[in-house]
């Protein structure tokens, strides 16, 4: 073999490794290319950027954004949909069978703001059944206007804290629109910054009320109305993997999700898919929370929106159990 060959071949196996074990890890988030072809991966904690340079070395370099950086998000349905061929050549009953949109009832909760907002609005306009619930009743007047869809999308003021509160939505949807094909939890909140000691009990509480109890309060009434088929995905985030100072009650919430949903994966009858799916950093309310005027160096939920429609409906069956990124 040429030298030159073996070069290009242990490139190759180099890059491969690295991609794998990313992917692997779930802390694929971003991929920034510099000019000089060095490429970055985002490491979610927003403290530094692990640089793997051609010569395969890791380098640790501080986080910030330049104009000499091209920042280029992985596609996800790229990735799920090789994987999604795999799975079906080894298994065809794996496959989620796929009903056309207007067929196709997807429940969010948390549609009054942000990313649940976004991508019901993302659906809506692909032709989707969209029924979501929110607590800001004024909020979800103006979505139900957006939308306009007559009698086709249903929207309701539900506290998801409330276990009574989404059983009767879950029975309302089941008499109005029958069993969902998909449903997806987004109702959450965050702590205001600051160190564990720094923050009350009634603080710590609300977080885990609404995103802890909130998904099992869903998870417990809408699961036994997808007995046979269905996907149900729960929005976690980089902080539920890595955590982070001055956002610990945050932080316990979405671990509690990524536990929560591998167990209750194990629990659920074949053809049914539970999966949590980390959306990435994007531009919210919440993250301006977080992070003040810098929260503007992130896409909107418009943007991301698209690109979160196409991962969630390309998901199936195979993925039960799975931790997933957009």
């Amino acid at each position: 073999m040429e030298e030159s060959e073996k070069r290009q071949t242990l490139r190759r196996h180099k890059s491969t490794s690295w991609l794998s074990q990313s992917l692997s890890f779930q802390l694929l988030c971003t991929s920034i290319i510099l000019q000089d072809d060095k490429t970055l991966i985002c490491i979610f904690g927003f403290k530094s950027l692990i640089c793997h340079s051609r010569k395969g070395r890791p380098v640790t370099i501080s986080y910030a954004f330049t104009n000499s950086l091209h920042i280029i998000r992985f596609k996800f349905t790229r990735i799920q949909t090789c994987r999604q061929q795999l799975m079906v050549q080894a298994n065809p009953s794996s496959m989620r069978p796929q009903a056309s949109p207007a067929d196709t009832v997807v429940v969010i909760t948390g549609v009054s703001g942000g990313l649940g907002r976004a991508l019901a609005l993302e659906l809506a306009q692909r032709g989707y059944t969209v029924v979501g619930c929110g607590r800001n009743e004024a909020k979800l007047l103006e979505l139900e206007k957006i939308l306009n869809g007559g009698t086709k999308h249903l929207l309701k003021k539900v506290d998801v804290t409330s276990d009574n509160s989404v059983k009767e939505f879950a029975e309302t949807v089941m008499e109005t629109k029958g069993a969902p094909d998909i449903v997806i939890n987004f109702a959450g909140i965050i702590n205001r910054n600051g160190k564990i000691w720094e923050l009350s009990a009634a603080e710590f509480d609300a977080v885990l009320d609404v995103n802890v109890k909130g998904v099992a309060n869903t998870m417990r009434h809408f699961l036994p109305l997808m007995a046979k088929q269905g996907l149900f995905v729960n929005i976690t985030s980089g902080w539920g993997r890595i955590g982070a100072a001055d956002v610990a009650p945050y932080c316990a919430s979405k671990w509690a999700i990524e536990g929560l949903t591998q167990a209750v994966a194990k629990e659920v009858p074949q053809g049914v898919a539970v999966v949590a799916l980390n959306p990435g950093v994007i531009n919210t309310d919440m993250l301006v929370s977080c992070f003040g005027p810098q929260a503007a160096l992130y896409q909107s939920p418009d943007t991301w929106a698209p690109i979160a429609a196409d991962a969630i409906l390309n998901l199936t069956a195979a993925d039960n159990g799975s931790s997933l990124n957009v």
